[in-house]
């Protein structure tokens, strides 16, 4: 993968630095493709004050991009040329590297909750007083979160645990 930009900005290291950027995430965009998140809010309001009414409304539209693609490795980084105009830096970049996809395939996890920890067998029922043990295996490392939801819709996390800076890790083995 290999690209030019150039960037603009008042000092030569920020431009240069921008303009690295700038040309990754193009060339990413380019090999992979581009994510768009949007979301969409309207509000009405109406206002009786004794026989007047008023209503008004507004909308709001919010959106971000994201890159489908991951910078690996940087092979080659110059810069082509550059000159100062105007109280601006000009600096046109080249970089040359490696990257990849990023996979939207849904991980594969297997989970049985059993009643300790030599059973294989799946339960569904559990009885007051029945310890329950979470087994899951996952091809991938990352980490889980897992939720307790009661007949009533309350939700409860059990991992990760409050005291747990982060999420609960899990190793592939």
């Amino acid at each position: 993968m290999a690209r030019e930009v150039i960037k603009i900005d008042q000092s030569e290291i920020t431009a240069r630095i921008f303009g690295v950027g700038d040309a990754h995430v193009r060339e990413l965009e380019e090999a992979f493709g581009v994510d768009v998140l949007g979301i969409t809010a309207s509000l009405q309001s109406n206002r009786v004050e004794g026989q007047k009414v008023s209503s008004t409304s507004d909308f709001m539209a919010l959106s971000e991009t994201s890159v489908r693609g991951e910078w690996i490795e940087t092979i080659k980084e110059r810069v082509i040329e550059k000159s100062f105009e105007k109280g601006f830096w000009r600096v046109k970049v080249y970089v040359e590297g490696r990257a990849r996809n990023h996979s939207t395939e849904k991980v594969a996890i297997e989970y049985a909750l059993i009643n300790n920890s030599h059973d294989r067998e799946n339960r569904t029922q559990y009885y007051d007083g029945d310890d329950v043990y979470l087994r899951f295996t996952s091809p991938v490392v990352g980490a889980v979160c897992v939720y307790l939801v009661d007949t009533e819709g309350m939700a409860y996390c059990l991992l990760p645990y409050q005291s747990a800076q982060e999420g609960f890790p899990v190793q592939h083995l």
